[in-house]
């Protein structure tokens, strides 16, 4: 997969030039020059440690969060690509979930690692949340203006005057609904990378601690038997004396 990817990314590179590569940075989801960005960050993730990924993704997730911002500035309150914007962001955070995972079964002491991570992680959703926020506010204004205007027209008895307002407070609504209903799919989704991990790392330590105590068990075991094996030797060695003793007398 890697060695592919280079080569997509360096003749891209040979194509269009430094330029090209540097540009697609700034690419979001739709653009045509996000294929780029995500074949250069590809690359970079290839070209990593699994110790130097771990913050990378995190800084991907950061970059997703950028992203979402921009889509939503830039196209409106339901801009094409926030799907795959969204779908990318949880996308950091569950293969940074698997990394620590692979680490923690290699014997590696991964617990404070974790909590860093999850910290870094909890500071982009709640950049996310705020954006979302943002994204939410001047629909609600105008609700707010539309219902001041429907209640003024039913006020005065224009039920036809009246019907535009009303229309366009169930548009919104609408709109709301849907940003509502995308944010809170995104934030299930994190959610649930991190109660994985937490019950996938529950699981581990509970699997190690209980070949620890067969362990124990084990050499218990052994240790009582070579005392029995020592007592009967004993015994023995007494049986012979006391054997000897007879027969001299």
């Amino acid at each position: 997969f890697a060695p592919i990817v280079i080569i997509l990314v360096v003749g891209v590179t040979a194509l269009g030039g430094t330029a090209t590569v540097v540009a697609s940075d700034a690419s979001k989801p739709g653009d045509v020059l996000y294929a780029v960005d995500q074949s250069v960050e590809n690359v970079q993730l290839a070209l990593s440690s699994p110790e130097a990924q771990e913050g990378l993704r995190v800084k991907l997730a950061g970059e997703r969060v950028k992203e979402i911002r921009a889509l939503f500035q830039e196209k409106g309150v339901n801009p094409p690509g926030l799907d795959v914007a969204l779908s990318n962001l949880t996308e950091q955070k569950q293969k940074t979930a698997q990394l620590l995972l692979e680490q923690k079964a290699k014997g590696i002491a991964i617990e404070q690692k974790a909590k860093e991570l999850d910290t870094q992680f909890e500071l982009k959703e709640k950049e996310l949340e705020k954006i979302f926020k943002e994204a939410k506010a001047p629909l609600k204004a105008q609700k707010k203006q539309l219902k001041a205007q429907l209640k003024k027209e039913l006020a005065a008895g224009d039920t036809a005057r009246a019907e535009q307002p009303r229309t366009q407070i169930a548009q919104i609504e609408a709109q709301l609904d849907a940003l509502e209903k995308k944010e809170k799919e995104a934030e299930k989704l994190l959610q649930a990378e991190e109660k994985k991990l937490e019950a996938e790392l529950e699981a581990q330590e509970k699997a190690q601690e209980e070949q620890e105590e067969f362990l124990e068990e084990q050499q218990e075991e052994e240790d009582e038997a070579e005392e029995q094996a020592e007592e009967e030797e004993e015994e023995d060695d007494e049986d012979e004396d006391e054997e000897e003793e007879l027969e001299e007398d």
